[in-house]
């Protein structure tokens, strides 16, 4: 999915400079500088007083696009909100050795859609700025980011159109020993009897918790760490 890294008032920044570049009012190749609030470089200071003046008209006036919600991100902000909330349940979801465990393909099937839509939804609410912006972003990302955010899209897309998410399941063996319990969020095991060293044998109880996988680029990951925070 076209997954965002940056938070939502980070963005509304970027979505301004773009803007600003779009209009002429400041040039393209002094993007790294640009901050709202900063101070203007010596090339572009060194410019004619009405440049400087419509560019800092134009800032103030996108600025307060932003701030009065002419550029409404609201919704965009609801979408990153949504696949957040997901995100943390399946956290919490593969934290639980008991339970309903099929609770983590509807958290995660849930946090892929919610994910894709940020996307879609900039594309239709911004897309003036949002494609000249996210072109930009996209230079910017290195080998791995791009291999996390195309298999984020298949995934998502195989999860909605063919069978599926990709997400392996594993197995992580939680031992208990007679006279010890093991406790999380979805229940308590208290283990009793006498200990195995008494009577010679191993008498602790074998817990099965669930592990999620991806893989990506060959290599095996976590499901909920390798998921981007937006």
């Amino acid at each position: 999915m076209a997954w965002q890294s940056d938070t939502p008032e980070k963005f509304n920044r970027h979505l301004i400079r773009i803007a600003l570049e779009v209009l002429g009012y400041i040039p393209a190749d002094h993007t790294a500088w640009w901050r709202l609030g900063s101070r203007c470089p010596a090339a572009f200071c060194a410019s004619s007083k009405s440049r400087r003046l419509a560019g800092v008209r134009a800032k103030h006036h996108l600025m307060r696009i932003a701030v009065e919600g002419e550029l409404d991100l609201s919704r965009v902000r609801k979408k990153i909100g949504e696949a957040q909330f997901f995100l943390a349940k399946m956290s919490e979801r593969e934290r639980h050795a008991f339970g309903d465990h099929v609770q983590f393909d509807y958290y995660l099937s849930a946090f892929l859609n919610a994910g894709r839509t940020v996307d879609y939804r900039l594309c239709h609410e911004q897309k003036a700025i949002y494609k000249p912006w996210r072109k930009a972003w996209n230079a910017r990302l290195t080998s791995e980011e791009n291999s996390l955010i195309k298999f984020m899209v298949d995934d998502r897309n195989d999860e909605v159109h063919e069978s599926g998410s990709s997400r392996s399941v594993g197995q992580e063996d939680i031992k208990v020993g007679a006279g010890s319990s093991y406790s999380d969020g979805s229940g308590t095991l208290e283990v009793f009897g006498s200990p195995g060293v008494l009577l010679g044998s191993d008498t602790a109880v074998v817990i099965q918790r669930p592990t999620y996988c991806v893989t990506i680029d060959g290599a095996e990951r976590s499901a909920t760490e390798a998921a981007p925070r937006t």
